[in-house]
């Protein structure tokens, strides 16, 4: 079962052409706002783990933990937003 992505955060770009401006529509969406909510979270998360001395391995499996931590607070804050 798909969870709630909360819908698009950025609204759908037009691109004006040539001298005569025409609309055009090119169909593409910016990101959802459970992505957009996990990229913040992500950015809280990851600065902690950088003063550490971790081997790549272990950089590997941190940053698993991190988009993983990232999309359940997205998941959380939409879960919250949506309670109204």
């Amino acid at each position: 079962m798909k969870k709630p992505d909360g819908g698009q955060m950025f609204s759908r770009p037009v691109v004006m052409e040539g001298s005569s401006n025409a609309i055009v529509d090119n169909g593409e969406f910016g990101a959802s706002y459970r992505k957009w909510l996990a990229g913040l979270a992500m950015q809280a998360l990851i600065p902690k783990y950088w003063i550490l001395n971790i081997t790549d391995g272990e950089l590997d499996r941190m940053l698993e933990r991190i988009a993983r931590a990232s999309y359940m607070q997205a998941d959380a804050m939409i879960a919250e937003g949506e309670k109204g």
